[in-house]
């Protein structure tokens, strides 16, 4: 009868663990996808703003976007108040590329970790439609 009840209890427990695992798991997946959604709206932010400052500098002109390396290459020299205007592009969170398209297709074709529109000044995530509108 002691037997018994121990296989009881072992079965018990597996089953409560089992009902923990299987709520925690969406939460902790959820927490995931937030704490990427504000890296990359962080990431958008200061790229944006290297961008504006970057023109400011340039009479208006943004930076070269005939490929990713003269893009960033420019974002990387000093600015006139001696500093970096960018130290790199940061990768975007969702995908893990760094690279930014200049092409004409819509922003979120998954195609770069960002994309850059030099008529307009657009700076997009390219990971994901619904997160190109950040």
């Amino acid at each position: 009868m002691k037997l018994n009840l121990t296989y009881l209890r072992i079965i018990i427990a597996a089953f409560a663990i089992g009902l923990l695992a299987n709520t925690a798991g969406p939460a902790s997946s959820r927490a995931g996808i937030e704490r990427k959604t504000r890296e990359l709206a962080d990431n958008l932010v200061k790229i944006r703003s290297s961008l504006e400052l970057y023109r400011v500098h340039h009479m208006g002109r943004y930076p070269p976007s005939g490929s990713f390396e003269k893009f960033e290459a420019a974002l990387r020299t000093k600015s006139e108040t001696n500093a970096w205007y960018i130290n790199g592009v940061p990768a975007n969170p969702f995908n893990g590329l760094n690279t930014v398209r200049f092409d004409n297709e819509p922003a979120g074709a998954k195609k770069a970790g960002y994309k850059f529109d030099p008529e307009t000044g657009a700076f997009q995530a390219d990971n994901d439609p619904a997160y190109s509108a950040l």
